[in-house]
């Protein structure tokens, strides 16, 4: 699901401070995206962001850094913000949108009054940072995973463990199916797994997403980053650093089709996907690995729509120009949102019209509110 989950080893030092070079001479703020939820009902985006603002006598110190949590009304310019801790690098609605949950680089989990911002529920809940977050359909469980290698279900309500699934790599990617009984993980490792919530037990397990080898580079860039029921349980999307969308028959537990827009793609990553409602069509959007490029790779930012029956295209969708984070249909179908702007690029969120394949509206996301 994640464009820095790719960035963090090569970039380490600067990804912690959050400056490059243009920015040091600047004091302006840079604003970026780590992770975007979507409630329910559609008319809220819940968007996990933080800045730094450079100091602009020293090329190596930062000034100030903020973390925040964004609420945007869908149907407005309308917003507010939420002052939080730490950095949170994912969030989640619950279906009854009335708590949201953030993941934190530091294995903690919030549970918050969406009105108030007030943590109900405070989690030790893993070792490392949590890449995704994902509440059940009845609202009662929490599911978390994160690069401790571990996914785990919470209780809602009294915030206790329920199950540990244990992966042997990063879990970058976790979903409940429609009806709460399964719990999909996507992994570092290029694996896809089903769980029973119930007991535990292992359904299905997929090679998912490991590249071709190339020439110069023995190891094949593999990794799981985004994965996605769709509403009748019958088919999970994903998307991974071998530059595919993968396509997967739950019923018969098997690989449906793959898709590779382009197979020379290597630096280009399908960082998230999403079905429509109705399940017709399945989207992957795509944002960069490194600052490396190639004539004839996907543009970082594009967004794709294939049919969901054969994985054939339907349209590409220009506007973000950012490494897509997330990408969401609303309730009725009929618009398609996408937000990104990952360390080190600015934050940007763009709707589009499904039908008419337009621009509705462009979010350019802010310094926190003071």
């Amino acid at each position: 699901m994640k464009l820095k989950y790719w960035l963090f080893g090569s970039v380490l030092l600067l990804l912690v401070m959050g400056v490059t070079a243009s920015q040091a001479v600047s004091s302006s703020p840079s604003v970026h995206i780590d992770d975007i939820a979507i409630s329910r009902d559609s008319k809220t985006l819940a968007v996990s962001m933080w800045s730094s603002t450079p100091d602009p006598s020293s090329f190596m110190d930062i000034a100030d850094v903020r973390y925040w949590v964004r609420f945007y009304q869908l149907d407005s310019t309308r917003y507010r913000d939420l002052k939080i801790a730490d950095r949170a690098w994912s969030i989640a609605f619950s279906p009854g949108g009335r708590l949201f949950a953030t993941g934190h680089r530091n294995g903690a989990i919030d549970i918050r009054d969406v009105g108030s911002g007030r943590v109900e529920i405070s989690l030790a809940a893993h070792d490392d940072t949590i890449w995704s977050l994902d509440f059940s359909p009845d609202g009662n469980y929490l599911a978390s995973a994160s690069m401790d290698g571990s996914a785990k279900l919470w209780d809602v309500s009294s915030g206790e463990p329920v199950r540990t699934i244990q992966h042997e790599d990063w879990v970058t990617a976790i979903s409940f199916s429609p009806d709460g009984h399964h719990v999909a993980t996507g992994s570092r490792d290029g694996n896809v797994r089903i769980f029973d919530v119930s007991d535990g037990e292992l359904i299905a397990d997929w090679v998912g997403h490991i590249g071709a080898v190339r020439p110069g580079a023995p190891n094949p860039p593999k990794g799981v980053i985004d994965l996605r029921y769709s509403n009748d349980g019958s088919l999970i999307a994903t998307g991974g650093r071998d530059n595919t969308l993968a396509v997967w028959d739950v019923n018969k537990r098997a690989l449906k089709y793959r898709v590779a827009e382009d197979p020379r793609a290597w630096t280009n990553n399908v960082t998230t996907v999403a079905f429509s409602p109705d399940g017709q069509y399945v989207a992957a959007g795509y944002g960069e690995n490194s600052g490396e490029h190639r004539a004839g790779m996907v543009p970082n930012g594009s967004v794709f729509v294939y049919r969901s029956a054969d994985g054939e295209r339907v349209t590409n969708l220009p506007g973000l120009k950012v490494g897509v984070e997330r990408l969401f249909f609303t309730r009725d179908g009929t618009t398609l949102i996408a937000g990104g702007g990952a360390w080190p690029s600015t934050a940007s969120i763009v709707t589009w019209d499904v039908e008419a394949r337009s621009v509705k509206k462009r979010f350019r996301p802010g310094p926190m509110d003071k």
